[in-house]
C-alpha cells in the first residue's frame, strides 16, 4: 500500500481501492467546481504497474494552460489542494506576486520540487520519480515508488 498526496490529503492507495479513492476525489471536486451538472475537472487514476501510479487531471478552460516546462498555477493548485478548505502545502511552490492576473505559471521543477518535500512531511511514501504531461486538454502526474 502507498500513501499519496494529492487534493488536500494523503490517501491509502493500493490497486483494490483506487477506484474508490479516485470516486472520493471526483467528489470533492464536484463539490467545488460542478456548476449546472458540467464537471470542470474530472479525475481518473491508474495502476500500470505495481509501483507506479498515473493520476489525470482532464479541465475545461478557454485559457492557455501549457508553457513549455512550466505548470499552469490553476493546474498546480488543483494536483495540491490549494486553497482547499484552507489547505496550504507545507513547503510550497512560489506563487505569483500578489494583484498578477490567474493565468501564471510555475517551474515545473520548483513544483517538483515542492511537491516532493510537502508530501513527504505528509507522512506520503517515498517517491523515485515524478514526472508531469501537460497538454491543452488535462495534465498527468505520474508517481513511481
Amino acid at each position: 500500500m502507498k500513501k499519496i498526496f494529492l487534493v488536500a490529503k494523503v490517501h491509502e492507495m493500493e490497486p483494490a481501492t483506487i477506484m474508490s479513492v479516485q470516486q472520493e476525489i471526483q467528489n470533492v471536486f464536484d463539490s467545488v467546481t460542478e456548476d449546472e451538472g458540467e464537471r470542470r475537472v474530472v479525475f481518473s487514476a491508474c495502476n500500470p504497474s505495481d509501483n507506479e501510479f498515473e493520476f489525470t487531471f482532464n479541465r475545461t478552460s478557454l485559457q492557455n494552460l501549457v508553457e513549455e516546462a512550466k505548470i499552469n498555477s490553476a493546474d498546480a493548485d488543483t494536483i495540491t489542494g490549494t486553497g482547499l478548505n484552507g489547505f496550504r502545502m507545507p513547503e510550497p511552490y512560489p506563487s505569483a506576486p500578489f494583484g498578477s492576473y490567474f493565468n501564471t505559471f510555475i517551474e515545473i521543477d520548483d513544483f517538483i520540487e515542492s511537491y516532493k518535500k510537502s508530501a513527504r512531511m505528509l507522512g506520503a511514501s517515498r517517491m523515485k520519480d515524478i514526472k508531469l504531461e501537460i497538454t491543452p486538454e488535462y495534465v498527468k502526474l505520474k508517481l513511481v515508488y
